[in-house]
């Protein structure tokens, strides 16, 4: 694999985590990283309510339900839910992303 990274700048989130996303140019496509985007609208408009209304579903499930593309589970969330909660993303909350 590659090693890649994402810098945080020091903004509030999610807005540290998209400017991340979308500096990281090793891993992740430009339309993907659109796609992605626009899966995150919902967190982005509705905060905090929206993230605790997550907690009954997994992190693989939001993204398949919000239409993310295959590569953002594949290539971001399976090494944060290993690094979060030692699981693949099928088993952990969203609320915990």
């Amino acid at each position: 694999g590659v090693f890649s990274r994402f810098d945080f700048p020091d903004i509030p989130g999610p807005f540290n985590g998209l400017v991340a996303i979308l500096r990281n140019n090793e891993m992740i496509g430009l339309v993907d990283k659109l796609r992605f985007g626009i899966a995150l609208i919902p967190a982005i408009l509705e905060g905090q309510s929206y993230v605790e209304s997550m907690d009954s579903v997994t992190i693989a499930e939001w993204l398949r339900q919000r239409g993310a593309p295959p590569s953002i589970e594949r290539e971001i969330f399976v090494a944060m839910a290993k690094a979060l909660a030692f699981v693949d993303p099928d088993k952990v909350s969203a609320t915990v992303v």
